[in-house]
């Protein structure tokens, strides 16, 4: 009896490490999905964000301000916000305006890693582009002026993001052709 009672103890013993180690690693992956969900949570995210009510003046000349863009003689504005909850590092703007598509590969004012300053969570920033005064008459006349703007920015762990916003202006009006982040 003695010894049925040993091998009953010795089972038990051995049932009781073999729950203990399913549980760790069941532990173990609950930990590693926790993880990843974090790390798509606590980041930098780039985004448009509105500058102000429309104030739509055209085509004498005077600027077309609507809430996500600002569309004037010289230039066109965006404002962009840091959604995230980590601040946004060593952010690089490359853009283009052209009176052609993208894929023409003719660009005017092409801009090439210009350094803008980093961006506390919650933080907004004007991003221009800017162009000659022929870019701002054909952006209000046709849908010939297309434009390109890429954001490339870090956290401060060093892992990198993006955003790319591709389109063209057609009678003044914004029409994105595309839009990606990470």
């Amino acid at each position: 009896m003695g010894e049925s009672n040993t091998i009953v103890e010795i089972l038990l013993v051995l049932s009781t490490i073999a729950i203990a180690i399913v549980t760790w690693m069941r532990m173990g992956e609950s930990n590693s999905l926790l993880r990843k969900d974090l790390d798509v949570k606590i980041r930098p995210v780039l985004a448009r964000t509105v500058i102000g009510d429309s104030i739509r003046k055209a085509p004498d000349g005077s600027i077309i301000h609507e809430p996500v863009y600002s569309l004037q003689p010289d230039k066109v504005l965006f404002h962009f916000t840091n959604s995230g909850t980590l601040p946004a590092k060593k952010i690089k703007q490359t853009s283009f305006i052209s009176l052609k598509p993208k894929d023409t590969h003719e660009k005017i004012y092409a801009l090439e890693g210009k350094e803008l300053p980093d961006l506390a969570p919650n933080e907004k920033y004007s991003i221009d582009i800017f162009y000659e005064k022929l870019h701002y008459t054909q952006a209000l006349a046709f849908n010939i002026c297309h434009f390109g703007l890429n954001l490339e920015y870090e956290d401060p762990n060093g892992n990198g993001y993006f955003y790319h916003m591709q389109g063209h202006f057609e009678k003044g009006y914004l029409m994105l052709d595309s839009v990606e982040m990470n």
